[in-house]
Parts: C-alpha cells; structure tokens; sequence
C-alpha cells in the first residue's frame, strides 16, 4: 500500500523530471549570417539566465531528494522484520548455540552420534544412526539414553523404532 509521502514524493520526482527534460531539451537558438549571395547557419550557445539556473537546480535538487527517498522506503518497507519472524530467527540461534556448547562438552561416542544427529537437523530415527555410525543397536541405544538424561535429546516411539529429536 502506498501512503501519503510515497504519493507526494513520487508527484514530486514526475513534476521535476518533466520539468528538467522539458528545460533542457529546448531547441538552441540559430544565427543565420548572409553574407554576399550566400548564408551561413551557425549555432550559438544556450545561454541560461539566473532564475533558469536557478529553478534547474531547484528542481534537481527536489528529483534527487524525492527519488532517494522512494529508493530508501522501498528498501525498508521490503526488510523491514516480521516480529513473529525474529522471535522464530532468535529462538534458532539460540538452538545452535545451545548445540554447538554441548557438542564441546561431549567427548568421544557421545560426541559422534550428537553431531550425526545435529548433521541431519535435529531430527532423525535411531536405525538411522546406527547405519551412519557403524555401531551397533545397543551402543547406540546406551549412548542416546546417556544425552537423554543430559537433556539433549528427546526420543519417542516411532513404529518398531525410535525418534530422536533435540531437546531444544
């Protein structure tokens, strides 16, 4: 939706465009000098008076002025965040850097089969991670209770398997 300033400013910039092509585009005045039996056409120079001047950069001014301004609105109407989305934006980087801390903390196994889980986006099931890491179902099973009680992960039943999820 358009609002009153963007209305204003781009009659403002179409006013002093026309106006500016309109002085600049005026036809150079002609000297013809006839001299003998023959003429000559030469062109003189558009002389411009002070209020000319003047008004020609007035009206730059106003053009530059109004077109910036529409340039910079649009940008910001365009970028400007969604709450809902930055509130969403924030909880992730808070979820990274809650995982990122852990997966420091974590040495060995432990270490390995949080960051295939973290590597498949937080979410994958358990047959899963004993294809990937090579180690056998009960492993897997002893080291995923261990980061459930440390309160990283999460799992549910999911048919004849488990899922496992991050916890935050």
């Amino acid at each position: 939706m358009i609002g009153k300033k963007e209305l204003l400013s781009g009659v403002i910039l179409a006013i002093s465009v026309l106006f500016l092509a309109n002085a600049l585009t005026k036809p150079q005045p002609l000297k013809i000098v006839i001299e003998g039996s023959g003429s000559i056409l030469i062109n003189s120079p558009k002389l411009y008076s002070f209020k000319e001047v003047f008004a020609l950069v007035l009206f730059s001014f106003a053009a530059g002025s109004s077109f910036l301004y529409l340039l910079l609105r649009r940008d910001y109407i365009h970028s400007k965040p969604n709450y809902l989305q930055s509130v969403v934006d924030n909880w992730q980087l808070k979820r990274i850097s809650n995982a990122f801390t852990a997966l420091k903390a974590l040495e060995g196994p432990e270490k390995e089969i949080f960051q295939i889980i973290l590597e498949k986006g937080g979410e994958l099931l358990q047959t899963e991670i004993c294809s990937i890491s090579g180690y056998s179902k009960t492993k897997v099973s002893r080291i995923l209770k261990k980061l459930e009680a440390k309160g990283l992960i999460s799992r549910s039943q999911h048919g004849m398997t488990k899922k496992i999820s991050l916890a935050f």
